[in-house]
C-alpha cells in the first residue's frame, strides 16, 4: 500500500488548492502520504489538513512538522473544519 493509498478519504476542495485527509488510518500512514504529497513538485503547494482520531499533541506537531497546514481532531466540530477552510481558502 502507497501512502497515497494510506486508508480513509481525500476530499478535494478546489483541486490545486485544498485537500483534507481524513480517514480510519494509522497517523503512521496519513504521515507517510503527507510526506510524498509535499515531495511531489505538481503537489507540494496544495494546502492540506489532517482530520485524524490521534488527538495526542506528539501527533499534531508530527503532523505539522511533516507539512501538513492545520491538524483537527475527530470529533471536529462542524464550524470550526468551515472555517478553516474558509481561512486557508482565503
Amino acid at each position: 500500500m502507497s501512502g497515497l493509498d494510506a486508508g480513509g478519504d481525500i476530499v478535494l476542495c478546489m483541486p490545486q488548492r485544498m485537500l483534507l485527509k481524513t480517514g480510519n488510518g494509522s497517523n503512521t500512514l496519513n504521515l507517510v502520504w503527507l510526506a510524498q504529497i509535499k515531495t511531489e513538485q505538481v503537489l507540494r503547494d496544495i494546502t492540506v489538513i489532517i482530520v485524524s482520531a490521534e488527538h495526542d499533541s506528539k501527533s499534531v506537531v508530527k503532523g505539522i512538522k511533516q507539512g501538513a497546514e492545520d491538524y483537527l481532531t475527530k470529533l471536529v466540530n462542524a464550524g470550526l473544519l468551515v472555517k478553516k477552510v474558509k481561512e486557508y481558502l482565503g
